[in-house]
């Protein structure tokens, strides 16, 4: 976890809770599975085993959006969700999305949406510009564009949408990621043969249920350099599923999985027996659960994220690596009878363990580590207009009393438009 100044803290809290625009995976859960495809930056670090900070996946999990509160992402067109929180003295973890929906006609419609997410092992930022068209009334076809300011890396797209009903709809996007990249390179790189991805997506729900499966594949691609001597080898499939389920009690219990395979190297192009060659599997879940009535002893929220990852050479080494992430949260009504403003208190723990390889460890500490934490929340909900502003204060309970007690914290906004 990380020390930050309180006042640095508030300071960013309220940039990423207020700004009306923009203020890039560690994770199988990605913050947009349909855009997050093969980027050149990956190049620079390649998702090998390394050392990292054992409270950094217990970071994660607290400072990333809860999966009740993505009901407004798939019930509204047009939203602004920000998040952030401090993973070191000098880095924030952050993630960003913004999207506008019009509809020119019955038929027709035209949008733009921005993605960023960045931590210490993650980076993506996307501007997605989509037009979309109902040739037929349970079938729309989209034209997708997604740039910033590099050329290189201009991807482009098509979608297919087939809506079964209001409540169900099955997607089906091709890309072209970085199709103009060999003629608009920086650098010495180019592709053997231009880089594919297909993305596909079903969702469905009804009074009590929110579920979506879905799953990204991306072919062996190679991208060559005259001036490193090197080939880079990379192929990856993802696939997820997410669901929030209301039960006649009131209670809420929200489930989601990810898995992706990647796999990725180097090799000398003048000697093809000096290569560097992973396979990477990560298989992530978590189940929570918010029970409407219950005695007053058990948590208002409650409930445990896992993660695994497993490396693989191509001389059949193998690096395991695990974390579990229990957590429970008791939160209390505060603020005006107007709104649904809540304080909240959760504690959670952190287990870490892997195969004890001198490849990977948690904090430098081979085998097993343990970390704790406690985090007040406090948020301020306007429940009808899907409005949202958390601020994160973290602590430390490792050194709880000590002068590093105080880890520092985060911010959350969510408004609909």
């Amino acid at each position: 976890m990380c020390r930050v100044r309180l006042s640095d803290f508030i300071l960013r809290s309220i940039a990423i809770a207020l700004a009306p625009a923009f203020a890039s995976s560690a994770s199988a859960f990605e913050l947009w599975p349909e855009l997050q495809f093969f980027d050149p930056k990956e190049i620079e670090q390649l998702e090998q085993p390394r050392n990292f900070d054992g409270e950094y996946h217990s970071d994660i999990r607290s400072f990333s959006r809860r999966l009740e509160d993505e009901a407004v992402v798939w019930s509204n067109d047009n939203f602004y969700i920000g998040s952030t929180g401090s993973l070191s003295a000098k880095s924030f973890q952050v993630e960003e999305r913004l999207r506008l929906r019009n509809q020119l006609s019955d038929t027709s419609r035209a949008g733009i949406m921005y993605v960023q997410h960045e931590d210490f092992y993650n980076q993506q930022q996307n501007l997605l510009i989509e037009f979309g068209h109902r040739f037929w009334p349970k079938i729309r076809t989209s034209i997708l564009a997604n740039f910033l300011s590099n050329k290189q890396n201009l991807d482009g797209g098509v979608r297919l949408d087939y809506i079964w009903s209001q409540r169900a709809e099955t997607t089906v996007s091709y890309w072209l990621p970085q199709h103009s990249f060999n003629t608009k390179s920086e650098d010495d790189g180019f592709f053997d043969a231009s880089p594919w991805a297909v993305f596909a997506a079903h969702k469905w729900s009804d009074e009590s249920h929110m579920s979506e499966f879905f799953g990204r594949y991306e072919p062996r691609l190679n991208l060559k350099n005259k001036t490193t001597g090197e080939r880079y080898i990379y192929s990856k499939w993802v696939a997820g599923f997410r669901r929030i389920q209301k039960h006649d009690s009131g209670s809420v219990t929200t489930f989601r999985v990810g898995f992706d395979n990647k796999y990725e190297g180097e090799q000398s192009l003048t000697d093809p027996s000096n290569a560097d060659f992973w396979r990477m599997q990560r298989l992530e879940a978590e189940i929570a659960t918010l029970p409407a009535q219950r005695p007053k002893w058990l948590p208002t929220r409650f409930g445990l994220r896992g993660l695994g990852k497993w490396w693989e050479t191509v001389q059949q080494s193998t690096v395991e690596q695990f974390t579990a992430l229990p957590f429970f949260e008791y939160s209390f009504r505060v603020g005006p009878a107007s709104r649904a403003d809540t304080l909240a208190i959760e504690y959670e723990q952190a287990w870490h363990w892997d195969n004890d390889n001198d490849k990977v460890s948690f904090g430098n500490v081979h085998d097993q580590t343990f970390n704790h934490r406690t985090n007040i929340i406090w948020s301020f909900i306007w429940p009808e207009a899907d409005g949202r502003i958390n601020f994160m204060f973290t602590f430390d309970m490792d050194r709880f009393g000590q002068g590093d007690t105080w880890e520092g914290g985060g911010g959350q906004a969510q408004f609909t438009f």
